[in-house]
This record gives structure tokens, C-alpha cells and sequence, in this order.
């Protein structure tokens, strides 16, 4: 009797272990995608602050051609993205914000 329950607790032990590891991997997914949702809302509110200034007008050539150069530039980097993840055949439904 002793060494079923020896064996009870090792059992108990190794479940509560496998838990933990999945507890982690979901932890380091969230914290992933965490880390993408915010590069996403950072790039979104860059851009919107750069259509801004353009659209409010009164900005020297200079600014102008610097706000270009960046908005030429996040294009590039999310071509670049797109070409390492491309669009599945059929388009996803597009998801409002909370």
C-alpha cells in the first residue's frame, strides 16, 4: 500500500509538472502576442501622426520630405513582412477593436 501511494504522489507530481510547461507555453504565446498586437498599435499611431501633420498643412518642404521618407520607409518594412507572411488564399474577416 505504501508503494501505490509513493507511486500516487509521483504521478500527482509529474501532472502538476506537465501543467506548469503548459502554463508557460501558453504565458511566453500571450506575451508574443502581446509584443505584436503593440509593434501593431505603435506603426498604426505613426502613421495616423504623420497623415496628420501632412493633412494640417502649413509644413515645410524639409518636413515634408522627411515625413515621405518615413512613410516610404514603413512601407518597405511591412512589404518585407508581408513577403515572409503572406495572405492565405481566402482573406480573413477583418476584426473590430475592443
Amino acid at each position: 500500500m505504501f508503494l501505490v501511494g509513493i507511486v500516487f504522489a509521483l504521478f500527482c507530481i509529474y501532472i502538476i509538472n506537465q501543467n506548469f510547461t503548459i502554463m508557460a507555453s501558453i504565458q511566453d504565446f500571450k506575451d508574443q502576442l502581446k509584443r505584436v498586437t503593440d509593434a501593431t498599435d505603435n506603426i498604426a499611431a505613426d502613421l495616423k501622426r504623420l497623415a496628420d501633420q501632412i493633412e494640417q498643412g502649413g509644413i515645410s518642404a524639409t518636413e515634408e520630405a522627411e515625413i515621405v521618407a518615413s512613410l516610404k520607409a514603413a512601407a518597405d518594412k511591412l512589404e518585407e513582412v508581408a513577403a515572409i507572411n503572406p495572405e492565405p488564399e481566402t482573406p480573413t474577416e477583418p476584426i473590430e477593436p475592443a
